[in-house]
């Protein structure tokens, strides 16, 4: 069998389009994620909301359909290719742009941010701390941050499974250094053509680091960001966050 290598712009199109299309219920889950963003950042037609790795660009299109103007950051060409045309298909503009999120560098630019399905946490402390520093100064006075992490506190382990995906072969490995709270994850998918698709190098030594609620509030007091509320998921109405495990928390803060 044929093995080849492939970046993260071909992931990112396997994971975030091919593979997230056949989830069950992820559209209604996308319109929960959107209508508790409206209600918990308060956005109205007219204002400005950047979401930072937008992947698809699933809420970033809800957004601009209720007449939020949106701006899109993802670092794969292939997820903002497909992103645009989705937008042009309804005949809605979005900036969505191809850069490094940690590049970023706007000034007052916008009213929200939003940074949801577990983005956050992929670099070291320090460029995880800068980039909420940079969010802090891409917000506007009174602008808002929703930030959706993966809970430290959520008991993890060690597994590997299977599945049948695209006429082929899928299989996911996950670890995790508690020590660390770094979670690694590794895949192989093997194609129609019996192909076995396997990640870069480069991809296999990135891990994601989780956070606790009391480190992200250091870190948002720390990037001058208050923290106003923290809940489990994107339930409405939604549900306060208490020491239980949960696999997700979403927290909300304001640039003073």
């Amino acid at each position: 069998m044929k093995v080849v290598e492939r970046d993260w712009n071909w992931w990112g199109y396997f994971w975030r389009v091919l593979h997230r299309q056949r989830i069950r219920g992820i559209t209604q889950w996308d319109k929960k994620v959107v209508q508790f963003s409206i209600k918990e950042l308060g956005c109205t037609r007219g204002q400005t909301l950047l979401d930072l790795g937008c992947g698809s660009g699933e809420h970033t299109l809800l957004l601009a359909r209720k007449g939020v103007h949106c701006t899109g950051i993802e670092i794969a060409p292939s997820l903002v290719q497909y992103a645009r045309k989705q937008a042009r298909l309804v005949n809605v503009k979005i900036d969505y742009r191809c850069m490094d999120m940690k590049n970023m560098a706007y000034n007052e630019h916008f009213d929200f941010c939003t940074v949801i399905s577990g983005t956050f946490g992929f670099f070291s402390d320090r460029q995880n701390q800068s980039l909420l520093r940079k969010i802090q100064r891409a917000l506007r006075p009174g602008g808002k941050l929703l930030l959706d992490i993966r809970n430290a506190r959520y008991p993890r382990g060690n597994g590997r499974s299977w599945m049948q995906f695209n006429r082929g072969y899928l299989l996911t490995t996950s670890t995790y250094d508690e020590k660390r709270r770094r979670e690694h994850g590794d895949c192989l998918f093997i194609d129609k053509a019996g192909r076995v698709n396997i990640p870069t190098q480069n991809m296999k030594k990135e891990t994601i680091r989780l956070y606790t609620l009391t480190e992200m509030r250091q870190m948002l007091h720390k990037a001058h960001l208050k923290y106003l509320h923290v809940y489990c998921g994107f339930r409405l109405p939604p549900e306060k966050y208490t020491l239980s495990y949960k696999h997700n928390i979403v927290i909300i803060a304001e640039k003073p």
